[in-house]
């Protein structure tokens, strides 16, 4: 398995691996656990950042358990997706928020980050989002490629917004497991038994 060093930001080295086939690959988002610094709260519903990991889309649910997130009024902000373990990410899918039937929040620019340690991010994407109303059903998905990158928390970050504010209704990554050291030792080895094999 060839391996390169392709970021460094801030002291960090991130290795490119080989790309996944996504058509064969795992959500490794969905139900994880996620933080952030800020949702929007009514007084009656809320609309926590938990609500991007949950599997649910198309600005779903019932009132007092919605299935997306949404920023204060006026505000932009981050949530952050720990997938549980070091990832070679290859890519995302984002499906942008209206909320519901009142068309009036959702994430214009962003900027997709990664992080081995959950305290130092480095951006490995950035865009911006079509905002689709409520006319649209299903929403329409963006899917977001990049170098494969090594990490293990995904922090999305809502730069600009469409409206009164901002939001997201799901986010998926995509990638692959890294072999443990013993398991990236034998795999080498095999490659290197089979190349002499091939040459006798």
């Amino acid at each position: 398995m060839k391996t390169s060093i392709i970021v460094r930001a801030g002291g960090l080295i991130a290795l490119a691996l080989p790309f996944t086939n996504i058509a064969n690959a795992q959500n490794l988002a969905f139900n994880r656990p996620v933080t952030g610094n800020t949702f929007y709260d009514s007084g009656s519903e809320t609309f926590t950042w938990q609500n991007v990991t949950d599997g649910q889309y198309n600005d779903t649910g019932i009132p007092g358990d919605w299935s997306f997130w949404l920023t204060p009024n006026n505000t932009g902000g981050f949530f952050t997706v720990d997938l549980g373990d070091l990832f070679s990410v290859t890519s995302f899918t984002l499906q942008n928020t209206h909320n519901r039937g009142f068309n009036d929040r959702a994430t214009r620019d962003y900027t997709i980050s990664l992080s081995t340690d959950g305290t130092n991010f480095f951006p490995v994407a950035s865009g911006t989002l079509e905002f689709f109303t409520s006319s649209f059903n299903p929403i329409p998905t963006v899917a977001v490629n990049i170098d494969p990158t090594i990490g293990r928390y995904v922090r999305f970050t809502a730069n600009s917004w469409y409206g009164a504010s901002a939001g997201l209704n799901e986010i998926e990554v995509y990638g692959q497991p890294i072999p443990t050291p013993a398991a990236a030792a034998v795999l080498a080895l095999g490659a290197l038994t089979t190349s002499r094999r091939r040459r006798v």
